[in-house]
């Protein structure tokens, strides 16, 4: 853009020293061209600005009126459009979410093609997705996933170039709704004088079946009483083909005698284990346990 261009017209016509003219888009420039010889000319074009331009060369025979057509061709100035910047980004809660990216258009020039592409990061496949005359563009990402959005444009005309890949514009999708609410329940401990309760919340999160499969429950449990505070409990690791479990965990619940109140206990034992023990003064209670 802003450049001089020089476009030599050279005729193969039977016709010595025709009168030869090139034209801009149809139209005489305001300069002529310059003969070279016999059968060539040459027009100088001065702080070239036009993206595109098409280049007609006439001859016209000293015996003759009418002008032909000798050649022609298209004048491309390499004039890129500027790419739109990403604005915004948003991620709906329905289901399955869906993220729009925000564009501003940074361009008046009008026939302009524009891309986006987007991957998450560290991935290497880009996914491209046309972006002419739109402003937002929606996609269904994965959750809690880092992404990276990049446009480019070019001229609508056949053979234009493509301006170079624009900053990169970066997101993070929200982590995935859960599935279903957890189970929630309470425990009440002992009772204080002042009329409280201690009281013990347990929460277990919705897992998928096949988690539950691959884990299953510890086999023979066996549960002996060695003195007036020891109780050990045993147990054989479950028969699987999957990754070994890192822990197991060990609870119960004390209940003193005549008495409703109870008191939850829990303990975890490494999972290359296959016994511990419960320590505490157990005479006079009674307990329940799982592993």
């Amino acid at each position: 853009m802003g450049s001089n261009v020089s476009i030599t017209c050279v005729s193969a016509l039977d016709c010595p020293w025709a009168s030869l003219s090139i034209l801009l888009n149809l139209t005489a420039p305001k300069v002529p061209p310059r003969p070279l010889n016999r059968s060539a000319a040459q027009l100088q074009l001065h702080g070239f600005h036009l993206p595109f331009s098409i280049i007609t060369c006439l001859a016209r025979c000293p015996n003759s009126y009418w002008n032909e057509v000798v050649c022609g061709t298209e004048l491309w100035a390499g004039l890129v459009p500027a790419v739109p910047l990403a604005e915004s980004a948003e991620t709906t809660a329905e289901s399955p979410p869906t993220t729009t990216i925000r564009w501003r258009q940074q361009t008046e020039l009008q026939d302009v093609r524009c891309e986006e592409r987007h991957k998450a990061v560290g991935a290497a496949e880009w996914h491209v997705t046309a972006l002419d005359g739109a402003v937002q563009l929606g996609h269904q990402l994965q959750s809690a996933t880092r992404y990276v959005f990049q446009a480019r444009c070019r001229l609508s005309a056949a053979g234009s170039p493509w301006s170079a890949w624009g900053l990169p514009f970066t997101y993070s999708t929200p982590e995935a709704a859960p599935a279903a609410a957890p189970d929630v329940w309470r425990r009440l401990g002992r009772l204080f004088p002042n009329g409280s309760h201690e009281v013990t919340v347990l929460i277990k999160v919705p897992m998928p079946l096949p988690l539950f499969a691959a884990f299953p429950s510890p086999l023979a449990v066996d549960v002996q009483r060695e003195n007036q505070s020891t109780i050990s409990v045993a147990w054989q690791h479950p028969r699987h083909n999957g990754t070994p479990p890192l822990w197991f965990i060990v609870e119960w619940v004390r209940t003193a005698p005549y008495s409703r109140e109870e008191e939850f206990f829990w303990k975890k034992v490494p999972g290359q284990d296959s016994h511990t023990y419960i320590q505490g003064k157990i005479s006079q209670e009674s307990f329940s346990h799982w592993v």
